[in-house]
């Protein structure tokens, strides 16, 4: 009984001495440490997180800078922040929350908050326009229209003008699947502004010639870029000299009055020309295969124009089987090169596509300057076809010309008006399909491109060309793949590692003492 007592005593001693010594209360006091060091580290992270959230401490590495503001974009609005007549407001007709919950949305929102971080002038505000109709109201654009919680609103406060948008305006569609593939939203906040901040020329389409207006593409296109866009029957109306730029004839079916008419048409557009007004023209070849277009065709003239009566085909050099969908050549001379400049000096240069089109030729003797009262006029190439092409007649396989053809002119009047130059321009088209939905619709070819640099030449606008479409189905890093190892070692081992490291340090300088 003795020696059974005293072995017990033995192993409570033995316990009593293992928490007692040294070693354990200083592993303990290394484990404390360690796991001490790991919930600071977890609390930085947290906190860091949050802050990156609400400063915005990101580095973009997509492709398309899906997440920041482009340079186009600062060297329009830049100058803005010192503007005491601008101060934009971009409302979002739901909650934080809401917005963020949708995955197209949020990338919309998220653009709003880098142009409200970047420009001083802007500010955000969230309105539940489901528990507060009443604070949007003002923003309807008629008596019918309703604001939505997908509704966004951009509104110069000082001037009271606004703009209302929905998130999927903010997104350009697949022409094939209407799905949004590209994200817009650099360009139409930024129009938005613009058009806000600054008097809006009229641009007209004429109509009640079969023409397409307000449906194209091609008038959305001018809306953007900052035109009061307008139809104008000419029969009925008349032309404001004083605010109109721009008047564009596309795709008419039958001619315009002429002298022989009660009403003029064709010299109502000629003294628009004559009052330093520009002019675009695209036409229908299947309608001129039909049509006489004599009063049209006569004004044209003045300007060197001459719409040849075939197609032009280039098989060796198209994106159709049929060869008439024909890949243009840039011109590099001449004022028609201006609108192609730009284009032309990107490595990878777009491809512009010219379907159906007649050919065009200059009426001007060996390309020389028409001279005019105070000034002259001068045509030049902006496209051709290759010398491959030829022409055939409409409805013909019968080759009625061969070579290097016109596709799009520009004509160009210098007038001195009290001693000042002044410039205004007609541009020819043979086809309409140049502005079609398809051509101008995506940010695949050029098309839209030569549009914007004609609008920036022809009128007194600021338009927003270069500000591309983010396409965010392909946001790819822009780093290497050796980069990218390194940042995901750096990122996802670097703090584990510290921490072994130290706990390891730690215990050896410990058990030591």
């Amino acid at each position: 009984m003795p020696e059974t007592q005293n072995s017990n005593n033995k192993k409570t001693v033995s316990k009593h001495s293992i928490f007692k010594s040294r070693k354990f209360k200083y592993g303990s006091a290394a484990i404390g440490l360690t796991a001490a060091f790991i919930a600071v580290i977890v609390a930085i992270n947290v906190m860091f997180s949050a802050l990156a959230t609400n400063f915005k401490w990101y580095i973009d590495m997509t492709t398309e800078g899906l997440y920041t503001i482009s340079d186009s974009v600062h060297e329009l609005l830049d100058p803005m922040n010192d503007r005491e007549d601008v101060k934009v407001k971009i409302i979002f007709c739901t909650t934080e929350d809401e917005l963020d919950s949708s995955y197209y949305s949020r990338l919309v929102h998220q653009s709003a908050k880098l142009f409200e971080q970047d420009f001083e002038f802007i500010d955000i505000e969230y309105v539940d326009v489901n528990a507060h109709p009443g604070e949007v109201s003002a923003y309807r654009t008629t008596l019918g229209s309703t604001i939505r919680t997908n509704s966004v609103i951009i509104t110069n406060t000082v001037s009271s003008d606004y703009r209302v948008f929905t998130t999927d305006s903010f997104y350009t569609l697949d022409s094939d699947t209407q799905e949004p593939y590209a994200l817009n939203a650099e360009y139409k906040i930024t129009t938005a502004i613009i058009q806000m901040t600054e008097k809006n020329p009229i641009a007209y389409f004429t109509v009640n010639h079969g023409e397409t207006t307000d449906t194209s593409t091609l008038w959305n296109l001018l809306q953007d870029a900052g035109y009061d866009v307008r139809e104008i029957d000419l029969l009925t109306e008349d032309i404001d000299y004083i605010d109109a730029q721009l008047i564009i004839i596309n795709g008419p079916q039958y001619d315009f009055t002429g002298i022989e008419a009660d009403v003029n048409e064709i010299k109502k557009i000629d003294d628009f020309l004559d009052n330093v007004g520009s002019l675009m023209v695209f036409m229908d070849a299947s309608a001129r295969s039909k049509q006489s277009f004599s009063n049209l065709d006569e004004l044209l003239y003045e300007w060197g124009i001459s719409y040849g009566d075939s197609v032009v085909y280039d098989p060796s050099n198209c994106i159709n089987v049929d060869g008439t969908a024909l890949i243009s050549n840039y011109t590099e001379e001449g004022n028609g090169a201006t609108l192609t400049k730009s284009m032309r000096t990107i490595s990878n240069v777009p491809r512009t596509i010219v379907n159906y089109t007649m050919p065009i030729y200059v009426t001007y003797n060996n390309g020389e300057s028409a001279s005019i009262d105070q000034g002259t006029r001068d045509v030049s190439s902006v496209l051709t076809s290759s010398e491959k092409a030829y022409a055939c007649g409409f409805d013909s396989n019968e080759t009625v010309d061969t070579g290097t053809f016109n596709l799009m002119t520009l004509s160009t009047e210098q007038r001195y008006i009290d001693n000042e130059a002044n410039y205004n321009y007609v541009l020819a088209c043979g086809t309409t399909d140049f502005v079609s939905d398809k051509y101008i619709g995506s940010s695949t070819y050029g098309n839209v491109d030569i549009l914007y640099s004609a609008m920036k030449t022809m009128g007194k606008i600021t338009v927003p060309n270069g500000i591309e479409f983010k396409i965010f189905d392909n946001n790819e890093l822009n780093i290497s793949t050796s980069e990218a190892y390194a940042w995901t070692v750096i990122l996802s081992a670097l703090l584990p590692v510290v921490t072994i490291v130290t706990g390891i340090v730690v215990y050896i300088r410990r058990r030591r003492l």
